[in-house]
């Protein structure tokens, strides 16, 4: 009864918290997500790169813009939306790095819309350059710019037809 306790215990402290899972995940492969994220970080900004930092609860990210650290508050939204991203890749190239796995697809789900023209077009351009380390990328967009940019291959148009059935086609 004692060893179950402490068993409970320990998942709820740890894991099926709301800070759980991810912390614990991060606090184990921190380096490598940091190397990671730092890693696209520089590809998406040139010029900056990313530390990861734990303390407690508390995950502080911290951003160098050349030899110089600047707060997370003084970035613009697309710039925000940019080293989410890249963290984000950090993540899960980590894990499937971890797993012994190399990923061979990218999905990009509607990432374009809060970015402005000119990070569209930058997101865009590096999007492009990691195709050297995925087979396939997709990306899903409503986003007229990124739907018609000629970084992709082919597209798939998805539309409903009069009587509300889902139709493809594939365009390029």
């Amino acid at each position: 009864m004692v060893k179950r306790l402490h068993a409970l215990n320990y998942l709820y402290r740890y894991i099926f918290h709301e800070k759980g899972l991810p912390l614990i995940l991060l606090r184990t492969f921190l380096e490598r997500v940091e190397y990671w994220a730092d890693y696209y970080v520089s590809r998406f900004l040139p010029g900056k790169s990313i530390r990861i930092d734990i303390h407690g609860d508390e995950v502080s990210i911290i951003v160098y813009d050349g030899a110089t650290i600047r707060d997370l508050t003084t970035y613009s939204g697309g710039e925000m939306v940019l080293l989410g991203f890249a963290i984000r890749l950090g993540i899960a190239r980590t894990l499937a790095e971890k797993a012994g796995i190399t990923p061979h697809f990218l999905i990009i789900d509607e990432g374009f819309g809060p970015l402005s023209s000119e990070f569209r077009e930058e997101l865009l351009k590096t999007l492009n350059e990691l195709q050297r380390d995925y087979e396939k990328i997709i990306v899903i967009s409503h986003v007229d710019e990124v739907k018609e940019s000629p970084y992709f291959e082919s597209q798939i148009h998805v539309y409903k037809d009069d009587r509300g059935i889902s139709h493809l086609e594939v365009l390029g």
